[in-house]
């Protein structure tokens, strides 16, 4: 047999010429694409090319057919313009007489010569009313636009007048004179150059809108301090303001004007020319000390604040309510120096009086914004944090705590309508007196329907007494600097008849007694830490002179405070300095009837030095301490173990804040 026969194409060779086909395949339809493609935008671009064309040649047809139509309209609208342009002329010179009489005045009341300033006095008339020559205040100007297309039931005004636009010239270059600011600012720069203040005319003008001396005396301190003046270079300024002549009426200003602009021509001689404003009544309010609201002068004080924010200051309730204001502003500020600063309600977009507006500086609880005189309603802990607003508003009577919310909500407002709005805080403060029960129900169901506003009462009494013993504390460092010795209680004493005639809780008519126990000395050990301790008898408790029994409706008694206000005006008389720390001891004793007892400290090396020679007068009793001093409503017993803390008074020292503790933790550090 012979061998088998080799096949004719190899299946490698069979597999190349399959690949090399189909390459050419796909060369060849990619090629296709293409073309189809080039085709296709060349179609369509020759399509919009063809609509474009038919779309001009129709619209040259068209203006073709109609060309006097839009001749017309041209001819029309510039006729129109034209009129326009006339009557903007109008009031424009207008206003330049305007600006002409308040520059004069101005130049009258700083005792300036009006020609050595180019101001001019002579008259025309323009349309029937007494006005300025151009001239006058900008200069001539050229006739640069023919009035031939204006109709002249449009151009011709009152009989004998000209046209204003044959007077103005070209309407491109009418505006306000650079002659007539330059004149005015000549006003400023020599009297704030003899106050050396001239550097502050640009800030005067612009930031604060002030156009005439006057206007400087409805401005605040505040205000004039924030573009850079300190107090002094304010004090001359206010004085300059305060030395302008008021004999002469005042201008009404150019803003005033524009609002009221004349009629169109034909109409515009029926226009009445406008009234003088009012001379300023003087004000009959009296300076306090730091309100700065008492500086107005004139019924139009602040008539710029006014306009822009709809409610009113609440600073008109009478002395009481200044001097109640002015003692809440400074108790808060002094509580919260070092974490609040105030600023002025213009530089955080509120244009009003304010009460006081603090930014903090640190976060702040919002139950610890107000010292502990001040007591909380529907009490609710919010942390503000730093650069947060805290807006005040003091009201002297509870009544009008609806006015106080009204007016924070507005601020509120007024706040959130800015476009980077700060976080803020508001606080109602109204004069309460503590013993007033239905009103602090009253207070309690008005704070739970607005939770935007935390209201907080004080009681006028013991803020008064607050202040009185601030100042009689200082007076008595100073006498004993000098030697001296000033008696606190006679102080009080002779205060007593204005604060009766300010505070809401009236002041006893008799204050013979002014502690409740006799007082401590040296030199009678006998009745050390105020007196004997089983054999004193309370003088509350004594009977008054004049009562002979029986019930006593009425005949032998006087009036008495509530606990809480005998109490705190009794601390506040003993100037009381508490220290810090706790100590441990154990009760000695404890008359609950009387309200009072001793605790004898553990280690008496570690309390402070002036309490040692304290605990050392009465060994055997230890420290005094009243039922106030007791926290947490704690009553002690004999050998209980308390903590407390000590104090230092006018009598000598005593424990307060005792709390319970445990017989074992006494061993605990």
């Amino acid at each position: 047999m012979g061998s088998p026969r080799s096949p004719l194409v190899s299946p490698g060779a069979l597999l190349v010429v399959v690949v090399v086909v189909v390459v050419v395949v796909v060369v060849l339809v990619v090629l296709v694409i293409r073309v189809v493609m080039v085709v296709v935008v060349l179609c369509l671009y020759s399509g919009s090319t063809l609509a474009k064309s038919a779309y001009l040649e129709e619209r040259h047809a068209q203006q073709e057919e109609a060309p006097e139509d839009v001749e017309d309209e041209e001819l029309h609208a510039t006729h129109s313009r034209l009129v326009q342009a006339y009557r903007d002329v109008q009031f424009m010179l207008k206003d330049l007489g305007r600006i002409e009489q308040l520059a004069l005045q101005t130049a009258q009341d700083l005792d300036v010569n009006p020609s050595n300033l180019g101001l001019q006095s002579s008259r025309t008339t323009v349309k029937g009313n007494s006005m300025p020559t151009a001239g006058s205040v900008m200069p001539k100007l050229k006739r640069s636009v023919s009035t031939d297309s204006i109709g002249n039931e449009d151009i011709q005004g009152s009989e004998g007048a000209a046209s204003p636009i044959a007077k103005a010239g070209s309407l491109k270059q009418v505006a306000i004179s650079a002659e007539a600011k330059e004149a005015w600012s000549m006003l400023w720069l020599e009297k704030l150059e003899s106050l050396g203040l001239s550097r502050f005319l640009s800030k005067i003008q612009h930031p604060l809108g002030v156009r005439h001396l006057r206007e400087v005396k409805e401005l605040e301190i505040a205000d004039l301090e924030e573009i850079g003046l300190s107090r002094l270079e304010v004090r001359r300024l206010q004085a300059a303001a305060d030395q302008v002549g008021t004999s002469s009426s005042r201008p009404t200003p150019p803003d005033e004007v524009a609002q009221s602009r004349p009629c169109p021509p034909g109409v515009a001689q029926a226009a009445k020319s406008a009234e003088p404003e009012p001379k300023p009544a003087p004000s009959n309010s009296r300076p306090g000390r730091g309100c700065l609201r008492r500086r107005s002068s004139s019924p139009l004080a602040r008539r710029r604040s006014q306009s822009r924010v709809s409610f009113r200051s609440c600073s008109s309730a009478g002395d009481f309510g200044h001097d109640f204001e002015e003692a809440c502003r400074r108790k808060i500020i002094e509580w919260l120096d070092g974490y609040a600063v105030e600023v002025a309600p213009k530089g955080v977009g509120i244009h009003h009086d304010c009460d006081l507006v603090m930014k903090l500086r640190h976060r702040v609880p919002s139950s610890k914004l107000l010292p502990d005189l001040f007591e909380f309603f529907k009490r609710s802990e919010r942390i503000c944090h730093c650069d947060t607003l805290v807006f005040f508003e003091m009201k002297c009577r509870a009544r009008r705590v609806d006015h106080a919310i009204e007016q924070l909500l507005k601020r509120k407002e007024l706040l959130e309508a800015q476009r980077d709005a700060p976080s803020a805080h508001f606080v109602a403060v109204v004069a309460l007196a503590r013993s007033d029960r239905s009103a602090h129900e009253a207070l309690e169901t008005i704070a739970a329907e607005n939770s935007n506003v935390q209201i907080v009462s004080v009681d006028p009494e013991l803020l008064r007494l607050t202040e009185e013993t601030a100042d009689h504390t200082a007076e008595g460092e100073e006498a004993a600097a000098k030697g001296e010795h000033v008696s606190r209680a006679a102080a009080w004493l002779d205060n007593k008849d204005q604060v009766q005639g300010h505070a809401s809780t009236a002041v006893p008519t008799d204050w013979t007694e002014w502690t409740s126990e006799p007082e401590r000395t040296a030199e009678n050990h006998a009745s050390d830490s105020w007196g004997n301790f089983l054999g004193t008898l309370h003088p509350g408790t004594a009977k008054p002179s004049g009562h002979k029994g029986g019930k006593g409706r009425g005949k032998g008694k006087t009036f008495r405070d509530t606990p809480e206000v005998y109490y705190t005006r009794k601390l506040l008389s003993e100037n009381r300095h508490e220290m810090g720390g706790y100590f441990r001891g154990v009760v000695q004793a404890y008359r609950k009837d009387d309200g009072f007892g001793y605790v004898r400290p553990e280690d008496v090396s570690r309390l402070p030095y002036e309490v040692q020679s304290e605990v050392h007068k009465n060994r055997r009793r230890g420290l005094y301490f009243r039922a106030t001093d007791l926290a947490n409503e704690y009553v002690p017993t004999s050998s209980d173990w308390v903590s407390f803390q000590v104090y230092t008074d006018k009598h000598g020292a005593g424990a307060c804040n005792l709390r319970h503790i445990e017989w074992w933790e006494k061993d605990l550090k």
